[in-house]
């Protein structure tokens, strides 16, 4: 006997509109920021516009311009630490664009606390907006 997992289709319908409302945001918000944009790079896995600054000469002022220029698009702000990699997640609904960098150039760790984000990237995934 085969085994049938049925997905609901009004849940199949709707993730989708919101995946094609999301993708509109983060396609406006590339089309005004082409400096972001030229640097980015579509991710298949994830729903998302992958954007290094690791080579940057101040990863963390470049991440939290980018960040700041994002959540002033509308983007809510959220922080991604990885072993490797880490940054902010600009999310515009159910897709975002992931700005990134080694974990050692943007998390600061301290024994027995949790790692987190460094200066400015913290205090812009607190607000999870810029302003």
């Amino acid at each position: 006997m085969a085994l049938s997992i049925a997905f609901p289709v009004d849940q199949a319908v709707e993730t989708a509109r919101e995946l094609a409302r999301s993708w509109e945001r983060v396609a406006l918000f590339l089309a005004d920021n082409k400096d972001i944009a030229a640097r980015g790079r579509y991710s298949a896995v994830k729903p998302c516009v992958r954007v290094s600054v690791t080579h940057e000469a101040d990863p963390v002022a470049a991440m939290a311009e980018y960040a700041r220029r994002a959540a002033a698009a509308g983007a809510e702000i959220e922080a991604e630490i990885r072993d490797t990699f880490s940054g902010v997640h600009a999310r515009f609904g159910a897709a975002y664009v992931e700005f990134y960098a080694w974990t050692e150039q943007v998390v600061v760790s301290v024994p027995a606390v949790s790692p987190s984000l460094v200066g400015p990237l913290a205090a812009l995934v607190a607000e999870g907006r810029a302003t």
